[in-house]
């Protein structure tokens, strides 16, 4: 087996992120380097460019098992503390992302935003699964932070919605139609933490959201 050989055999080891596939091939081309060194002929001395740029791409090759290594180390250690940190938010108050509205019975929902800054005026859509608005309602004077106004549950007809998931679109300005700042959030206290597939997930008002849609923890004195 030529070293070539070794070397591409070696890329495909890499590519396959296999580190026992890495090190058996590294043992190998060892091996095939000092076996070619030992055995040449005196009369037709290897090609000693050709053997420097095999030796050099093999220790390229090392850089980069070293690197995805550290990747991989770098990786795990972020997922950790990311457990660590969700975790630690049980029991805690905190605001998450949220542009849904549910509706359910007596329960009407409220719209929850955040404003970077005070608004004159604040124009909430509120749309149904299919993409049809069903209520446009207008507030005014809303002071920046965290602002929630109470939902009655009607559409714009006067008549009550029926119960089920809505999305919730705000546009939010200043009195000279300059644009302010607005997310919708969901508030509450973190029930449940779970790991899996989806990555880390809290459970909050009995609804699962991701651990990056956490826009703010309350502080203790701040607890509900």
């Amino acid at each position: 087996m030529e070293i070539t050989d070794i070397l591409s055999h070696s890329n495909t080891a890499v590519a396959a992120s296999s580190e026992d596939r890495y090190k058996a091939t590294k043992d190998q081309f060892l091996k095939l380097l000092m076996a070619q060194l030992k055995n040449q002929d005196p009369m037709d001395s290897p090609d000693v460019n050709k053997l420097s740029e095999q030796i050099t791409s093999f220790g390229q090759l090392e850089q980069l098992m070293n690197l995805n290594n550290s990747m991989e180390g770098m990786s795990k250690f972020q997922s950790s503390q990311e457990r660590s940190q969700a975790v630690s938010l049980i029991g805690k108050t905190v605001q998450v992302t949220d542009d849904s509205l549910h509706i359910n019975g007596t329960n009407k929902g409220n719209v929850n935003m955040r404003l970077t800054d005070d608004a004159d005026e604040v124009l909430v859509t509120i749309t149904d699964g299919l993409g049809r608005v069903v209520r446009t309602v207008k507030y005014e004077n809303a002071p920046s932070g965290s602002t929630s106004f109470e939902f009655d549950g009607l559409n714009d007809d006067g008549l009550a919605l029926p119960n089920g998931d809505y999305h919730v679109n705000i546009d939010a300005r200043k009195q000279n139609g300059v644009k302010v700042g607005v997310s919708t959030v969901e508030e509450g206290v973190v029930s449940d933490v779970s790991f899996g597939n989806q990555g880390t997930i809290i459970s909050v008002n009995g609804k699962e959201y991701r651990i990056d849609q956490v826009m703010n923890v309350k502080a203790a004195s701040e607890q509900v």
